[in-house]
């Protein structure tokens, strides 16, 4: 029979994680943990502070992490949809995921947790060139909020890196500021050096967001996430 166990964590930015709707100065994470024994919160504890000892312990371990004010399934009692969800839609053959639609970042979870406990050591969901060390993926380096002069300096650090292409948070401070950093993206770095996007959270009506699509466009943006 497969048990299961709850383990919440809150965890403190360095510094507040600016978006359109607020600074984040901590997140709440819900760690889910599936074995076939009943295991406490201790164990659960040290199995958190060890993923070096995953292997052979029988138990997966995956982690349900929605954002408070951005997430539309996130509200004040949000853990009892997770107890929920894991008595209902999870047993010892697998999975319900029509049921879990409506809780994306709780899907997420129990199938990060369910391969978890499936794989050898805990950490290796699928065989692939990446899993295996052999082969990185390619990520944006991600440009958050704050004053236009700590942006710069974060962006240059990012290219620095090696990062070949940068998410910028934009939405919160004054769009002609946020312009300006973008302006100054592309006079040092041309699209075919740099691959640009920004991630607004939901900054701008629809009318708004025309415009910003049209002038980003200009710019030669790749993208933009949740515009509206």
């Amino acid at each position: 029979m497969l048990h299961y166990k709850i383990l919440s964590q809150t965890l403190l930015f360095k510094r507040p994680a600016k978006t359109s709707r607020g600074a984040y100065l901590e997140r709440k994470v819900w760690y889910v943990f599936l074995s076939e024994e009943v295991l406490s919160v201790a164990q659960c504890e040290q199995i958190l502070a060890h993923p070096d000892k995953w292997g052979g312990e029988k138990v997966g371990v995956g982690e349900i992490a929605p954002l408070f004010d951005l997430s539309f399934e996130y509200h004040d009692d949000f853990q009892k949809d997770i107890e929920f969800c894991c008595s209902s839609f999870i047993n010892d053959d697998g999975i319900d995921f029509c049921a879990l639609k409506p809780y994306p970042s709780i899907c997420f979870g129990l199938e990060t947790a369910w391969l978890s406990l499936k794989s050898q050591d805990g950490l290796s969901f699928f065989d692939t060139p990446f899993s295996r060390g052999e082969s990185p993926l390619l990520i944006n380096g991600l440009v958050w909020m704050g004053g236009l002069e700590q942006m710069k300096s974060e962006l240059r650090a990012k290219v620095s890196a090696g990062f070949k292409c940068i998410k910028c948070k934009i939405g919160a401070l004054d769009f002609e500021h946020e312009l300006e950093l973008l302006r100054i993206v592309r006079t040092e770095f041309g699209q075919h050096q740099l691959q640009l996007r920004v991630d607004a959270n939901g900054a701008y009506s629809v009318e708004q967001a025309k415009e910003v699509l049209s002038i980003l466009n200009s710019m030669s943006v790749h993208s933009i996430e949740q515009p509206i």
